[in-house]
């Protein structure tokens, strides 16, 4: 029974002396070293474990164990068989049976899954707050009750506040007068689980400068409770001021535009006054004086040179009219 118990538990069990003799092993351990129980009782230690550091912490585990009156526990050590070649991570509980004939009891517990699982878990974290601390954003988190729990390194440098001043600070302090209304509404929202997104806000840094942001503000939670709030912001007073300045700059071009075409149309309206106008006038009345010359002619040539004149006569109308019309007399008082 009691070896159908060992054989079956799947911690690695082993009876050994301070010499490292093998005196007891269960079937995990003979599996680990792909060996048959037989096989490992008539070895040592030292023809199981692979490398000369991983025994001498053992043989230290071994004396520990023999000095102390409580188990001994060793918790997440790497060991590789010297035999298959396999590698674990062990906690071993190790407790004196006889101490003056130096014999220990060994309980190796296999956490490889554990360790490998924790040490991803840990890596991944490191990841996270990499990337965090590297971002082109300012990210801040601040729990329930407005204090901030956490902001990363781009906060601190575009605000300039400490992280002694982030202790004794409200996330209200930090936001414009003209926003604390509508920030204050957007925290409510989202301490109840919205998520807010493009919101523009202006933080005072310590300085008192302030900084246009835009960004996103969701809530953290645990247990399906709101337990604090995350805040991602970009910087976009500089993209403001910039279009602000193009905003500028298209209005002064437009500006130019109308001035050209306004300066063309009265260079296109004198000339029509001073040139293509006096050009017709001077036809009229010429035209005038042939009449006068041919009142002896016929009816009919009389005829054609008054139709003619009629239709000079409209034309310098139409003349006078295209003129005021690009440059209208009250547009010239007005300057």
């Amino acid at each position: 029974l009691l070896e159908s118990v060992l054989n079956n538990n799947p911690s690695m069990i082993f009876v050994k002396n301070i010499n490292g003799d093998i005196l007891l092993a269960n079937k995990t351990l003979g599996d680990f070293h792909n060996l048959t129980i037989p096989e490992i009782l008539m070895l040592k230690d030292k023809d199981l474990i692979k490398t000369k550091e991983q025994l001498t912490l053992a043989k230290s585990y071994d004396k520990n164990a023999l000095r102390s009156k409580k188990p001994v526990v060793f918790t997440e050590q790497l060991f590789e068989s010297k035999i298959s070649g396999k590698k674990a991570y062990l906690t071993v509980l190790k407790t004196t049976i006889d101490k003056k004939k130096g014999i220990i009891l060994a309980i190796a517990n296999n956490v490889t899954e554990k360790h490998n699982f924790e040490f991803n878990l840990s890596e991944s974290e490191s990841r996270y707050r990499n990337l965090v601390e590297n971002a082109h954003d300012l990210i801040q988190s601040v729990d329930i009750n407005g204090k901030f729990l956490f902001v990363n390194q781009l906060w601190y440098k575009t605000l300039k506040y400490t992280k002694k001043d982030l202790e004794k600070l409200h996330f209200i302090d930090i936001i414009h007068p003209d926003y604390h209304t509508h920030c204050k509404n957007i925290f409510k929202k989202v301490s109840c689980g919205e998520t807010v997104n493009n919101k523009e806000i202006v933080f005072i840094s310590k300085s008192g400068k302030h900084v246009l942001l835009e960004g996103n503000i969701t809530p953290r939670f645990n247990n399906n409770e709101v337990i604090a709030t995350q805040g991602i912001f970009r910087d976009i007073t500089a993209r403001n001021q910039l279009t602000a300045e193009l905003l500028n700059e298209k209005n002064k071009r437009l500006t130019d535009i109308i001035h050209a075409q306004e300066a063309e149309r009265q260079r296109i309206a004198k000339d029509l006054h001073d040139s293509v106008g006096q050009i017709l006038t001077g036809i009229a009345m010429n035209l005038e004086n042939i009449k006068r010359d041919l009142h002896s002619s016929s009816p009919h040539d009389v005829k054609s040179i008054q139709e003619t004149q009629k239709l000079i006569e409209l034309a310098i109308k139409e003349t006078k009219n295209i003129s005021f019309g690009l440059v209208p007399p009250m547009l010239q008082d007005l300057g």
